[in-house]
């Protein structure tokens, strides 16, 4: 890709201390290929962007935090949950994950899928309710969720390899903090507490 934002890369390098690989996955895409018509003014606010439906274009230092996370190595097995405007899937695939994204609203299936056409990149996403994940291709190495979940997904956990690692906002209370679970047994997981964070609600059968 010949693309490369350095305002963006100055801006995350200063705000977040991510691993350098993650940061120039970023800042080689073209954020514009991502986000609506009515939306393009908005483009170096680095803020979260409303791309339609009710859902938001994660603004990049969350983007670059939550993929730093995962720790993501090339040729691993990924499932996003809620794909969106495709970009974070776009950011895991150019770091050389496979990655498998499932999205509730069914207009940004379409939308995420054209967008990452446009930059040659051909995904696996479908639509369908995330909380009960792609069982055909588990195990996963890793496992990203944009959307705060109200409890542990048990359903996504049982998905996860052992030794996996799962990135996500979880609610506590009246707050939502981002986590990251990690997987030590097929029975058993534990959970790091990161910082306070606001995202869309995790909706479908989760909600219930």
């Amino acid at each position: 890709m010949s693309f490369f934002d350095t305002e963006l890369y100055d801006f995350l390098v200063n705000e977040k201390n991510c691993e350098e690989k993650v940061v120039r996955s970023i800042c080689e895409l073209n954020r514009r290929h991502f986000l609506p018509e009515n939306q393009q003014n908005l483009i170096h606010t680095y803020k979260p962007i409303p791309i339609g439906y009710g859902q938001t274009m994660s603004a990049p230092f969350i983007v670059a935090s939550m993929t730093d996370l995962l720790d993501v190595e090339p040729h691993q097995k990924i499932l996003e949950i809620g794909s969106g405007c495709g970009f974070q899937t776009a950011v895991l695939m150019v770091l050389g994950a496979k990655v498998f994204s499932i999205e509730y609203v069914p207009e940004l299936v379409d939308f995420g899928r054209l967008n990452l056409q446009k930059i040659d990149l051909i995904p696996n996403i479908r639509f369908g309710d995330g909380y009960y994940g792609w069982q055909e291709e588990a195990p996963f190495d890793r496992i990203i969720i944009a959307a705060t979940a109200p409890r542990v997904p048990e359903k996504l956990v049982q998905q996860l390899k052992v030794g996996g690692k799962m990135v996500f906002p979880l609610k506590k209370g009246d707050r939502e903090f981002m986590v990251r679970l990690h997987k030590t047994s097929e029975l058993d997981h534990s959970i790091e507490w990161l910082y306070g964070v606001i995202f869309v609600p995790f909706v479908g059968e989760i909600a219930t």
